[in-house]
């Protein structure tokens, strides 16, 4: 699945500074002897806090998400399409390509809606902040959206999502990222949002 790497960086950097995961909490050389939570807690502004987050856990989930070799078995399925499918068509279309048969789908798309954040399911739980589409749209200012579009043009543009602010702002597709070039492997954290 397909979630827009914006969003997911929002994601990620309210879902870090509060999550119980294991390898949250584990100190790091690399943030002076703070654990990632820590780490990413010791920014004052959502905004900080994603930009830590697109040097780490949002960069890793963007490249895996770009790369990702469907081997021509696979499908893409992008979040935004199926988060606002309450009639069920593309989860429909989706549960027939999983090679769910006819007479399965009834009770198949009503688990769906039951466990879906727009059908039945009333508690969202600790993962879950909003789960609504284009997120960044709201939160990104266009210092910030550039930056993103700096960084991450290539794979925005390879996953289908618009550039945003930054398009309009004239920000070069092809600028490569300093942090890039340095070091390549900068992150081996495993993405958890």
């Amino acid at each position: 699945m397909i979630r827009d790497p914006r969003d997911l960086a929002i994601s990620a950097a309210t879902y870090h500074a509060r999550a119980a995961e294991r390898w949250l909490h584990v100190p790091q050389a690399r943030f002076n002897g703070l654990t990632y939570q820590e780490k990413n807690k010791s920014f004052p502004t959502l905004k900080e806090k994603i930009l830590f987050e697109l040097d780490y856990s949002n960069r890793n989930a963007v490249r895996g998400m770009a790369t990702f070799d469907n081997q021509g078995v696979f499908r893409d399925v992008k979040y935004e399409d199926l988060i606002e499918d309450v009639k069920l068509v593309r989860w429909r279309e989706l549960l027939d390509y999983l090679g769910f048969e006819e007479t399965e789908m009834p009770s198949v798309l009503q688990a769906v809606w039951a466990k879906s954040l727009f059908g039945g399911k009333k508690q969202r739980g600790a993962h879950i902040t909003s789960g609504a589409k284009e997120q960044w749209r709201e939160v990104f200012d266009a210092a910030l959206s550039e930056e993103y579009t700096r960084r991450f043009s290539a794979e925005l543009a390879k996953l289908g999502y618009p550039l945003g602010e930054a398009e309009k702002l004239g920000v070069s597709p092809n600028v490569p990222d300093k942090a890039d070039a340095a070091n390549p492997n900068q992150s081996s954290l495993p993405e958890q949002d």
